[in-house]
């Protein structure tokens, strides 16, 4: 926070450079109906979703925050989505 990461992009792109945001994809690939939730819900359990088919995000994180080891697992679960 606060080390001038979005002063940067800016400037990336007013220079033209194409930019890769890492949250934009993290968000997409756990859209509802994408596998990488499926994989979640593998992972954790059905309780990680909303009604709606939406991940729960506040849920999540309060599961991951608590527990590094938790934390890790999501890492694990996620990194082929995003590599892809």
């Amino acid at each position: 926070m606060a080390t001038g990461k979005s002063t940067v992009v800016a400037l990336f792109k007013k220079a033209g450079y194409p930019i890769v945001d890492g949250d934009i994809i993290a968000r997409e690939i756990v859209a509802k109906g994408q596998p990488a939730l499926a994989a979640i819900v593998e992972t954790f359990g059905p309780e990680i979703v909303l009604t709606t088919g939406e991940l729960d995000r506040k849920k999540l994180g309060q599961l991951i925050f608590a527990s590094p080891q938790k934390r890790e697992l999501l890492n694990e679960t996620l990194k082929p989505f995003l590599r892809k």
